[in-house]
């Protein structure tokens, strides 16, 4: 069966290994509080995970006269990883976003493919001069500020359709 486009597939699996994040020997986040989207109220879910797609771009593969090769599809995704920590404790946050980043940055580095069909790539997104960028800050959101993390992960997957004249 050929491989088709799967954005579901993907999001599912950046959602798994989130769930699955390992900080001092103990799961992190629990499975409820990593979502694909945005909670509308963080309150009752922190620390949480939100997974959005930001940026995309499809195409299909040419030779360098413009004619298609067959129905090979090259498809690019950008998913903006979102942590959100709450300030209670603003001295021990920063050790708890520290260790999150290290173990987030270790599970994406170590899965190259996310273990799936036609997934030829997956990793932090980088800037032009080849620098992974996370970004820490806060937010204001529920009438509070929180403690928050965002990183980009870049996926890149080929599959093939069927060309009709």
């Amino acid at each position: 069966m050929p491989v088709q486009p799967n954005t579901p597939g993907v999001e599912a699996a950046i959602q798994a290994k989130c769930q699955g994040l390992q900080v001092a020997g103990a799961t992190f986040f629990l499975p409820a509080n990593v979502v694909i989207g945005k909670f509308k109220d963080v309150t009752d879910n922190v620390p949480c995970c939100e997974i959005t797609l930001t940026d995309d771009e499809s195409y299909r593969l040419t030779l360098g006269n413009g004619i298609a090769q067959g129905g090979k599809i090259a498809d690019s995704e950008l998913f903006l990883i979102e942590l959100t920590l709450s300030l209670d404790d603003p001295i021990a946050v920063e050790l708890q976003l520290a260790q999150i980043r290290d173990a987030l940055s270790q599970a994406f580095h170590t899965s190259a493919s996310l273990a799936l069909p036609g997934v030829q790539y997956s990793g932090w997104q980088s800037d032009h001069g080849g620098v992974l960028k996370g970004q820490a800050g806060y937010a204001d959101r529920n009438g509070q500020r929180w403690r928050v993390y965002r990183r980009k992960l870049y996926v890149r997957y080929d599959y093939s359709t069927i060309i009709v004249p």
